[in-house]
């Protein structure tokens, strides 16, 4: 949990509001009963549907399933998709994206780089 609440301060710190309801709903919906997994992923819908930019946090892993969904309906709403990645030896990196495959996305990054 430590990396979202840095990704959390990292938002603040460019002047916008984060909004992480993977760190809020855990704390009282049971991530292991479906039910309550999915009610905590609806609600974090609701609150994504009230956001005028997505920022997606990727530190070297794959995206989840709950992250796909909320990409999925970020398009759909036509949102602003923002994919951030930090790069070994540059720092935070942060580039407008219009989602693409984990292929695609470091290849963008390297063509940016």
């Amino acid at each position: 949990v430590s990396m979202p609440k840095k990704f959390c301060k990292y938002a603040i710190g460019k002047k916008k509001q984060p909004v992480a309801s993977h760190l809020l709903y855990p704390q009282f919906l049971d991530d292991t009963k479906e039910s309550e997994r999915e009610m905590g992923l609806a609600f974090g819908l609701s609150l994504l549907s009230d956001c005028t930019e997505v920022w997606v946090f990727k530190e070297y892993g794959g995206i989840s399933e709950g992250m796909s969904r909320e990409i999925a309906k970020a398009k759909e709403w036509n949102k602003t998709l923002k994919a951030y990645v930090p790069l070994p030896g540059v720092g935070n990196r942060v580039f407008d994206a219009d989602f693409l495959t984990e292929d695609e996305f470091y290849k963008k990054l390297v063509r940016e780089h």
